[in-house]
């Protein structure tokens, strides 16, 4: 979880050396950044006749309407008749979520979350006492976790 959203500095205090810095803290708890955007898909996939019509029925609504050119209306006609096309190819292919946020293809849950747990509290336990016990306790719980790691990685390819 990302505690600080975002950190400002205000510049407007008329040659000062010290500048207040606003931060907006993040107390909601976990906030997930979901995208969603458009799957590639092949050319020779596309529907010929739906994508024919797709265009058609958007150019036929604007060049009814708009019968004078000049060279700027062209360009900006250019410009419109590709969006028109980008979206009736869009329109064809699959909505994907991307989350941002996403863990790494190889990470398991049930397997890996438990021997973090514990290997974080190793490590304050290591970090609040500074003895050789909870160093090589640390040090244990740091080495299962690597040697988990490689293997579920080796596992997953």
């Amino acid at each position: 979880m990302q505690l600080i959203e975002k950190n400002n500095i205000e510049t407007d205090n008329q040659s000062s050396d010290h500048q207040p810095i606003k931060t907006i803290l993040n107390l909601k708890g976990k906030t997930l950044k979901v995208k969603e955007t458009h799957q590639a898909m092949k050319i020779t996939n596309l529907d010929k006749e739906t994508f024919t019509q797709d265009i058609q029925q958007g150019l036929i609504e604007e060049l009814v309407s708009n019968t004078q050119q000049t060279k700027e209306k062209v360009n900006k006609d250019a410009e419109w008749i590709s969006s028109i096309m980008k979206e009736a190819y869009f329109e064809q292919g699959k909505w994907v979520r991307m989350n941002t946020n996403k863990t790494k293809a190889w990470w398991d849950r049930k397997i890996l979350n438990p021997i973090v747990k514990e290997r974080n509290r190793a490590r304050r336990w290591m970090l609040l006492t500074r003895s050789s016990e909870a160093n090589d306790c640390y040090q244990q719980w740091q080495q299962v976790f690597k040697i988990k790691v490689e293997e579920l990685k080796r596992n997953h390819l």
